[in-house]
């Protein structure tokens, strides 16, 4: 019954759909507040945790105590996208530091950072978005690096950019349409 809106530099809304009541979490010196008040990512996953995204942190909202619980591993890290796939794992995009997957089952975060003499890496380190596709491939845009596909085999990437056609190599989200063609948006259409 709750729509969440992610504001920049006005916190998170919670508003009631039934009853029209608003409550808004901001940042603020108590330990469990947001880490920052400009949100720029929402996800909730299939154990109902909502996971909030913002220009200093990754937060998890805690129902039962209505507040916050800080991701020490991504503390003061700008987060665009959190998405979850097919197999539970959380995928976490950042600004500048790579993207992040988060294994609840083992309760493991791996960071995947562009190096520039591994071709198989990740091909940037600015990440917009994550995306699973009807195949349950994983696909990361990046804003200066193309777009990549995930192979979970062998923990690599394949890199799509002006190389192999792109009009441009930032690429800020991914859908999929229902001949399963992704459709991408770009700096350049």
């Amino acid at each position: 019954d709750y729509l969440w809106i992610g504001t920049f530099s006005k916190g998170l809304n919670r508003y009631h759909l039934k009853t029209g009541e608003l409550v808004t979490y901001t940042n603020s010196i108590l330990p469990n507040s947001l880490s920052h008040n400009s949100v720029f990512a929402l996800c909730k996953d299939r154990k109902e945790q909502l996971w909030v995204g913002t220009i200093s942190g990754l937060n998890i909202f805690n129902e039962a105590t209505n507040d916050f619980s800080h991701i020490d591993e991504l503390e003061g890290i700008f987060v665009q996208d959190v998405y979850e796939d097919s197999a539970g794992m959380i995928w976490v995009s950042t600004y500048s530091r790579g993207v992040y997957r988060y294994d609840p089952v083992g309760d493991a975060w791996t960071l995947y950072e562009h190096t520039p003499a591994d071709s198989t890496g990740l091909p940037y380190n600015k990440i917009t978005a994550a995306f699973e596709d009807s195949q349950k491939r994983l696909w990361i845009a990046t804003q200066g690096g193309g777009f990549c596909l995930y192979n979970r085999t062998d923990d690599t990437f394949t890199t799509f950019n002006t190389t192999n056609g792109m009009p441009n190599d930032v690429v800020y989200q991914i859908v999929e349409d229902q001949e399963h063609n992704l459709w991408l948006s770009t700096n350049a259409g």
